[in-house]
């Protein structure tokens, strides 16, 4: 590869954090946009901190 580049010394990380702060995901490498909705759907139908549930998109 010709150009001013440097070599890449880290790997993209995706970490998922809750409404509560915890940590729920955290790998290196990309999401595909299957895998992001697999985790991220379920985590945001789960219980707010102030006691409602996220009911999703209503479309």
């Amino acid at each position: 590869m010709n150009g001013p580049y440097r070599v890449l010394m880290g790997v993209p990380t995706n970490i998922v954090i809750d409404r509560h702060g915890i940590v729920r995901y955290a790998q290196a490498g990309g999401f595909s946009l299957d895998d992001l909705n697999a985790l991220l759907v379920p985590l945001l139908r789960e219980q707010r901190p102030g006691g409602t549930v996220d009911p999703g998109p209503t479309s």
